[in-house]
């Protein structure tokens, strides 16, 4: 035994929780107005406090569903509809739980999608999960009592939250102005919180730095650091060695930004990288980051802690619902070695901050466009030519390129992080290539789905593996579009229109053609002239009346096939590689596919500025402003529709504002993300008569796991079946597609309804 063991320190984590007001016994007191159950899971460690004072203000009593237990572990498994992390299967059993205890008049849990903005001004998300938890209690799951969930953005001004918790509350008689006294009491209280919190933390490590003491600094989300049955009680362990354990969460403080974590989008990983640069200074401090088998933004944001903390000991604990104790105590011993022979030694990890090579030189270098789908990328790659750039399509990816792309990194990214990495490389290695001579399309996002994370990974596998000298060419709102054309970005959304309705010309006579391969072969005719037209600038609509008119001249049979709707991420729906060409799958197994396509989520998102200008009360001249644009843009895309209508009338997308009335009955249209557009969609193809969906996702998919849910639990209603794939790459899920079909034809259908595949 060491020595350090003879006594054990404080449990700072339930001291912490004690500051936040949180017992852990779950009380239903009297009320005079009712009584709110909380769920104790996800960001409620956090907002705890917030929402206590905010009831207590109004005459309701909060009532926490207390700390987490084997039958939350088991119910979460049962409950759960689809393979989300452990996290949430355990939040899901905490408000089952909630929903059936006597005495509780509603479940509440407020959607966040935000709570401050980054250095660039763009916001600081939480994770599609969490943002997306009442969406799953509430459409995903069975409850006894309602889920008060109103949709709340810290970023946004009083009114706002008050309007939203006013609506919610509005069955208990809850006026504007209660709601706003209340919610300025409840900010209060959490204020309070904070700055009681971080009191702690300083009083802590200066009492560890007084004595020379040894500190473990426990990061990670909160529900990781205070769930002792998702954590198995693994600070224990450390206590018991004598070494004060704590939460990262004390360090911070509520008055101070942390130093600028470059192009960090969500809430925790933000926090996480701040602190991890100050944690790398502090002598006698050293992290433990808690995990979770599955967690999305971790599989980024733990590639960028390692880089930070090189040169000073931590341990990184993947925890899922199968772990044991037992299984991690050879770690922790083996760490804690490394520890003590550190201290010995006395040295002290000088702090490093991330550096991040992201110029663009533009022309003079080969721009190389992604295998973004089967067609748009050499019209892409034409409209760059056209305005004096030199870029390429990237050939389709394969094997190899994944494995080339998943060298070196931690490979819990999703496929496409993958591929399209890999594919660059490859395709440089086989030419021989100058890496100062290259360069990668790569557009970003601001969250909260993984995409946006994209190019600080990339950045870093170029450098690692010798190509630093290439760029990513990675255009934004917050960049300014790295000074592309305005004229160029309009017309590059004309190419993948034009694109777009010739690829849906063919997947309607494809599956019917007399001649095999004839279709193919009329479509690369029509491609290369259409490519031809995009490099010199031509306007596209006459050029693609032509081409899709030779494609649905190619003598096909009349029959009569089984329309299948195809919605999902974005990227794998329509990549041939990653989704293991799912549209030709489909067309082998008797049917006729319609790809929901790439114009779609651009269509989306410009809906979404013009609405979130209004939401956030933008000043009339901006609002103006982005008015302009979303009309002139819709205004194009319908220009191309109508021309086409005559040919392709049946196959015209329906309007974005039509797809997100039936997706905002299941997440609120603040909830910006592909989840809303998938469901949206994908119900929308279930009432125009399609006779199956396809939602396609990347293994591991935030977003996908959320959207199965919700499909599982509508499959009993729905008049035909949604079926959730899940890419990795290797295995083949389009399989089960054949199998599906056939039930179809043979009359089953109302046996098959929502399922996943991995």
């Amino acid at each position: 035994e060491h020595a350090t063991r003879k006594h054990r320190t404080p449990d700072h984590f339930a001291r912490v929780m004690k500051i936040a007001g949180h017992t852990g016994k779950p009380e239903v007191p009297a009320a005079p107005r009712g009584r709110m159950g909380i769920p104790m899971t996800l960001s409620m460690f956090n907002y705890y406090p917030l929402w206590k004072g905010f009831f207590e203000a109004l005459g309701f009593r909060t009532v926490s569903s207390g700390v987490s237990d084997a039958g939350h572990k088991s119910m979460g498994a049962r409950v759960a509809q689809s393979d989300f992390c452990f996290p949430v299967k355990m939040a899901l059993a905490h408000a089952h739980g909630l929903s059936g205890m006597d005495g509780v008049d509603a479940v509440f849990f407020p959607t966040v999608i935000s709570e401050k903005n980054q250095e660039n001004g763009m916001p600081r998300v939480f994770c599609p999960y969490v943002i997306s938890f009442p969406s799953m209690v509430r459409h995903a799951m069975e409850t006894r009592v309602p889920v008060v969930a109103p949709a709340l953005d810290f970023r946004l001004d009083e009114q706002h939250a008050v309007g939203e918790l006013a609506r919610a509350l509005g069955p208990w008689g809850v006026s504007a102005r209660e709601a706003r006294d209340a919610w300025r009491t409840g900010l209060a209280a959490l204020r309070s919180f904070l700055r009681a919190r971080r009191d702690y933390g300083n009083k802590l490590t200066a009492g560890i730095a007084a004595r020379g003491g040894t500190g473990v600094v426990f990061v990670g989300r909160p529900y990781n650091l205070y769930d002792r049955v998702i954590n198995l009680g693994l600070p224990e362990r450390f206590r018991s060695m004598g070494v004060d354990a704590f939460p990262f969460e004390v360090l911070i403080d509520p008055e101070r930004e942390g130093p600028d974590v470059h192009h960090m989008y969500w809430n925790y990983g933000e926090r996480i990288l701040s602190c991890a640069e100050s944690i790398r200074g502090m002598e006698g401090i050293y992290p433990v980051y808690f995990t979770n088998f599955g967690c999305g933004p971790d599989s980024f944001v733990l590639s960028r802690f390692e880089k930070i903390m090189r040169g000073k000991p931590y341990l990184i604990i993947e925890l899922d619902e199968h772990g044991s104790e037992t299984g991690y105590l050879t770690r922790i011993e083996a760490f804690m070695d490394v520890v003590r022979a550190e201290r010995k030694k006395g040295t002290r990890a000088a702090a490093s901050r991330e550096r991040f090579h992201h110029a663009w030189k533009g022309r003079g270098r080969t721009l190389w466009i992604p295998a973004m789908h089967e067609y748009a990328p050499r019209f892409f790659a034409a409209a760059f030519r056209a305005w004096g750039f030199d870029a390429r399509a990237l050939p389709l990816e394969d094997e190899a390129a994944l494995e080339t792309g998943r060298q070196g990194v931690r490979g819990s990214e999703c496929l496409p992080a993958h591929t399209t990495i890999g594919s660059f490389m490859k395709t440089l290695r086989a030419m021989g290539a100058r890496p100062e001579e290259h360069a990668l399309f790569m557009p970003t996002a601001e969250g909260p789905c993984r995409f946006g994370q994209y190019t600080v990974l990339h950045r870093s596998v170029l450098e690692r593996h010798g190509y630093g000298a290439s760029e990513i060419f990675s255009p934004t709102s917050v960049n300014s579009y790295m000074g592309m054309p305005d004229s160029l970005r309009l017309y590059l959304g004309d190419a993948i229109t034009s694109a777009e309705m010739l690829y849906k010309a063919v997947c309607r006579v494809r599956p019917r053609e007399i001649v095999p391969g004839s279709v193919d072969g009329a479509a690369e005719s029509a491609l290369r002239m259409l490519e031809g037209a995009v490099e010199r600038k031509a306007e596209l609509i006459e050029p693609t009346l032509r081409a899709v008119k030779s494609i649905l001249d190619v003598p096909a049979r009349a029959a009569h096939l089984p329309l299948v709707g195809i919605v999902g991420e974005i990227y794998v729906r329509c990549n041939p590689f990653c989704n293991r060409d799912v549209v030709r799958a489909i067309e082998r197994a008797g049917g006729e596919a319609w790809l929901s396509p790439i114009m779609e989520w651009i269509l989306y998102t410009q809906w979404m500025e013009r609405h979130m200008a209004r939401v956030r009360r933008k000043g009339l001249v901006e609002r103006a402003a982005v008015g302009v644009k979303t009309r002139y843009l819709f205004h194009r895309i319908g220009r191309f529709e109508k021309a086409l209508a005559p040919l392709l009338g049946d196959r015209i997308e329906p309007p974005v504002e039509e797809i997100l009335e039936i997706g905002k009955e299941f997440f609120p249209l603040i909830f910006e993300g592909e989840a809303i557009v998938t469901v949206g969609r994908a119900l929308r193809f279930i009432n125009d008569g399609a006779a199956m969906v396809v939602n396609c996702a990347p293994f591991g998919c935030m977003p996908g796991n959320v959207t199965n849910a919700i499909f599982q639990k509508l499959a009993p209603t729905l008049a035909a079946p949604v079926l959730t794939l899940f890419y990795d790459g290797t295995s083949d899920p389009n399989r089960i597609v054949q199998v599906y079909l056939q039930n179809l034809a043979a009359g089953g259908g109302e046996d098959v309804r929502a399922r996943d595949s991995a």
